[in-house]
C-alpha cells in the first residue's frame, strides 16, 4: 500500500517532535489481582526530591536501572542509566539521604560461595557508595514467587522477601519467606533468617507477597501464605531489630484465613497494604469469600477452577484493623462488586492516625476513603473515572498524595531461557506517556495530571463541553486519535459539532471565544475576535470557522505538545521558550564560572540554545570556560580547579581531589583536558538532570 507525500511528512514530523518533547522509557506497569497466585517484585518507586522535582525508579526488565527526572508540573526533565548489580531486581528504597537497592541472583547449584542477596547504597547523586551481601543462605532463587519490602530504625533496615530454598528431603526445592537486617552505616548484615522455621521465628511458607514496618523499633511483618500457615497474616518481631530478630516468640495473628488445601497453590487473595498507626496495625488487600471452599484435607491437587475462583466468586478489597494490645481483628469489607476489583487497595499514611485507602473497582473507577487510626471511617466515599493506580505506591507531597502510571499502550513479549527454565517479560523501550494524579489531603479533592493522548482528550472535554470526560466517552476519543483513524483536529470537530454542544446554543462570540481556548490556548484577541465573528455574520457555517482554526500554526503546535498530528495545514512552532530552570542553569554558569552576574542579553542567547537542545550543559560550560572574557582573567590554577568544582559539582574540593587535579596542571596537563575530567562526573550529570539539560 502507498502512502501519499503529505502522510510521510506528517508521520516523520509527529517522530521528530515526540522526540523534542522527550522520550519515556519506564513503564508503571499497571498492578493486577494476581488471581491467588504469586506475588512479584514491585518495578517501579517514585520520590520527591529536595528540590522540589519528582524522581521515578525503575528496576524491571534486566538490564540497567532506569531514572527518569520530572519537574514539579510533571513535566519530564531528563532520563538517565545506574548499572546493573546483580541480575534479578528486589526493591528500591529511599532514606531521604541515600538510595538502596536490593538484587540477587539463581543459585540453582546450592553453592555456598553464590552471594544470592545483595543491598546497595548510593547516595542522591547516583554514585555508588557500598554493598553488602548474603551468601550460603539457603537460597536458588531470590525474590521467586513473591516480593521485597524495606523499612528502616535508626541505623538498621530490616528487609523482609522470600526465596526458593535448597532441596529439601522430600526432594523438592520450597519457597518460603527471608528476613535480612542490615547497618547501613556500616553495611553489614547483623541478622538473618533463611532456614526452615516456624511460624514463632516469623516464618510463611510458601510467602506470596511480603511488606514490613517498623513500630518502636519492632518488626511487623505481614505476609500472604498459602500453606504455613494458610492465611494472610500479621507477624511481630520479640525483639527491636537491635538485638536481633533470629528468635523465637514472634507474635502471630490470622488476618484473612484462606479456604482450601496445603498443596492447593490457589487463594483467590492478595496481601496489598501494610501499615502502622497509634493503637493498631492496618492491613489491606482483597480476596473471595473465603467461605467458598470446601477446604479438603491435604494434599488437594485436584483444583478445578471452574467450581471456585474469581470467575464465580468476586475478589473484594478489604482493610483489617488490629488493635495493638487486645490483639483482636476488626475486617471491613471496602467493597461489594459483582465482578473482581481490578488494582490495589493501597494504604496511604497521611500523619499518625490519617490513612487513606485507595482502590480500583471492577468498572477500573479510582475509588478512596479517609480513615482514622483505628480504622473507622472520616467522611465519603469518592469515585471517579480517571485515575488509574498502577504498581508504583502513592507518597505524600505538600498535602497532596501523588503517583504515576504509564500509558496502558506497550509493546513486549515472554521469552522462555530453556538452560535455566526462566521466563521473563520483554518490554520494548519505546516512547512510553507517564500520566501522574493526586488527591489533596485536606479536602479529597482528586485531579488528573495527563499527558499524551489522554490529557489531549480530557482538555476537550474541559475546555469545549466545560466538564469532566465519562470513562467511555474518553475510552472511545482515545481509541480514536491512537489507532489513527482520527487526528487532533477530527476529534476537536466531534467535540465542537457534537449534540451536547450544540444544545448549548452559544451566540457568535462566545462561540468564537471557545474556539479560542480550545484551538490556541489562550483567550481571543480583539481583531481575531472581530473577524471571526463577522464571519458568521456574513453566513459563514461554523464548521468552516472551525476548519480555519484547525489550519493554523497555533493549533498545530498545540498538538505537537501533545504529541499527536492536529490534521490541519499549519506548521508548528517547535521553538521552545526557556522555562525558569533553564534560565536558572544559565545564570549559574555566568556566577560560578565568570563570577559575575548575567548580562540579559547574554543570559537570553544562553538559555535559548540549551532550551532548544543547540547546546548540551558540558557544551555550554566550555563556552564559558573557554570564552574570551575567561581567558583574559588570566586566573590561577588553583583558582581555575575551584570554579570546576563550584560548576561541575555545586560544592567546595575535597583535599585529596584538589590535590590531584591541581597536581596534573603543575605537571603539564592542559586546562582542557581537566575540564573533560570533571563533565564526566556523577555530579555534574545530576545537576543537568535537576536543571532539565542535556549532559
Amino acid at each position: 500500500m502507498k502512502r501519499s507525500i503529505s502522510t510521510l511528512i506528517a508521520v516523520i514530523l509527529i517522530v521528530v517532535m515526540s522526540a523534542a518533547v522527550g522520550a519515556h522509557t519506564i513503564r508503571v506497569e499497571h498492578t493486577s489481582i494476581y488471581n491467588g497466585d504469586y506475588g512479584q517484585p514491585v518495578s517501579t518507586y517514585l520520590e520527591h526530591t529536595s528540590n522540589g522535582n519528582y524522581m521515578l525508579f525503575s528496576g524491571s526488565g534486566g538490564h540497567d536501572y532506569i531514572v527518569e527526572y520530572y519537574d514539579a508540573s510533571y513535566d519530564l526533565i531528563s532520563t538517565r542509566r545506574i548499572p546493573q548489580e546483580l541480575p534479578l531486581f528486589g526493591t528500591f528504597y529511599s532514606d531521604g539521604r541515600n538510595y538502596y537497592i536490593l538484587s540477587g541472583q539463581k543459585n540453582l547449584g546450592e553453592s555456598p560461595d553464590v552471594e544470592c542477596f545483595r543491598l546497595t547504597k548510593y547516595d542522591l547523586s547516583w554514585n555508588r557508595v557500598s554493598s553488602c551481601g548474603l551468601y550460603d543462605c539457603n537460597t536458588t532463587e531470590p525474590f521467586a514467587f513473591g516480593s521485597a519490602d524495606i523499612a528502616a530504625y535508626g541505623d538498621y533496615l530490616v528487609i523482609r522477601t522470600c526465596h526458593v530454598m535448597y532441596k529439601s528431603s522430600d526432594g523438592v526445592k520450597h519457597q518460603a519467606n527471608v528476613t535480612i537486617v542490615v547497618d547501613r552505616q556500616s553495611m553489614t548484615i547483623t541478622d538473618s533468617i533463611t532456614s526452615v522455621a516456624g511460624r514463632q521465628r516469623g516464618y510463611v511458607s510458601h510467602s506470596f507477597n511480603q511488606l514490613v514496618e517498623i513500630d518502636n523499633g519492632y518488626a511487623v511483618c505481614a505476609d500472604h501464605g498459602d500453606a504455613y500457615p494458610r492465611s494472610i497474616g500479621l507477624f511481630v518481631s520479640p525483639n527491636k531489630v537491635t538485638d536481633g530478630i533470629d528468635v523465637y516468640g514472634w507474635d502471630y495473628t490470622e488476618i484473612l484465613g484462606i479456604g482450601g488445601g496445603v498443596g492447593n497453590y490457589q487463594t483467590y487473595a492478595e496481601l496489598t497494604g501494610l501499615t502502622v498507626s497509634d493503637s493498631s496495625y492496618l492491613v489491606a488487600g482483597s480476596s473471595i469469600d473465603q467461605s467458598v471452599w470446601p477446604c479438603p484435607t491435604p494434599p488437594y491437587y485436584n483444583y478445578d477452577s471452574s467450581i471456585y475462583g474469581a470467575d464465580k466468586y468476586p475478589m473484594n478489597a478489604f482493610l483489617a484493623v488490629t488493635n495493638k494490645d487486645s490483639g483482636e481483628v476488626d475486617f471491613k469489607w471496602l467493597t461489594d462488586d459483582p465482578e473482581s476489583i481490578a488494582e490495589g487497595p493501597y494504604i496511604v499514611k497521611i500523619g499518625d492516625n490519617r490513612f487513606s485507602v485507595l482502590w480500583e473497582n471492577w468498572k477500573h473507577e479510582l475509588q478512596y476513603r479517609f480513615y482514622d487510626g483505628s480504622g473507622n471511617e472520616l467522611g465519603q466515599l469518592y469515585t471517579y473515572s480517571a485515575g488509574r493506580l498502577s504498581d508504583s505506591e502513592p507518597i505524600v507531597v505538600d498535602g497532596e498524595i501523588v503517583w504515576a502510571a504509564s500509558d496502558p499502550r506497550w509493546s513486549g513479549h515472554y521469552s522462555h531461557d530453556l538452560e535455566t527454565d526462566d521466563w521473563s517479560y520483554i518490554t520494548t523501550e519505546n516512547d512510553v506517556q507517564t500520566d501522574f494524579y493526586t488527591i489533596s489531603i485536606e479536602d479529597g479533592h482528586f485531579e488528573a495530571h495527563e499527558k499524551g493522548v489522554k490529557g489531549f482528550v480530557e482538555r476537550l472535554y474541559s475546555v469545549a463541553l466545560g466538564r469532566p470526560s465519562d470513562a467511555d466517552g474518553k475510552a472511545n476519543w482515545i481509541s480514536a486519535i491512537t489507532s489513527g483513524q482520527e487526528s487532533g483536529g477530527a476529534v476537536a470537530m466531534g467535540f465542537l459539532t457534537s449534540v451536547e454542544f450544540n444544545n448549548k446554543n452559544l451566540p457568535n462570540e462566545e462561540f468564537v471565544r471557545t474556539l479560542y481556548r480550545t484551538f490556541f490556548d489562550r483567550e481571543a484577541d480583539d481583531y481575531g475576535l472581530s473577524y471571526w465573528v463577522s464571519m458568521l455574520e456574513g453566513g459563514a457555517p461554523r464548521t468552516d470557522i472551525i476548519n480555519g482554526f484547525i489550519n493554523s500554526t497555533e493549533w498545530a503546535t498545540l498538538c505537537w505538545k501533545y504529541g499527536i498530528d492536529s490534521g490541519g495545514a499549519g506548521v508548528p512552532d517547535t521553538h521552545i521558550e526557556p522555562n525558569e530552570q533553564i534560565i536558572g542553569f544559565a545564570t549559574r554558569l555566568y556566577t560560578t564560572c565568570l563570577v559575575r552576574d548575567p548580562d540579559p542579553a547574554g543570559l537570553a542567547d544562553w538559555a535559548d540554545r540549551l532550551a532548544n537542545n543547540q547546546v548540551s550543559g558540558s557544551e555550554a560550560a566550555y563556552g564559558f570556560f573557554f570564552s574570551e572574557e575567561f581567558k583574559v582573567s588570566n586566573i590561577s590554577n588553583d583558582e581555575y580547579v575551584l570554579r570546576l568544582y563550584h560548576t561541575f559539582m555545586d560544592r567546595e574540593p575535597d583535599p585529596a581531589g584538589f590535590a590531584d587535579w591541581t597536581g596534573q596542571l603543575a605537571a603539564g596537563a592542559s586546562r582542557e583536558s581537566v575540564f573533560n575530567g570533571f563533565t564526566g562526573s556523577a555530579e555534574w550529570a545530576l545537576i543537568c538532570s535537576d536543571y532539565g539539560i542535556l549532559k
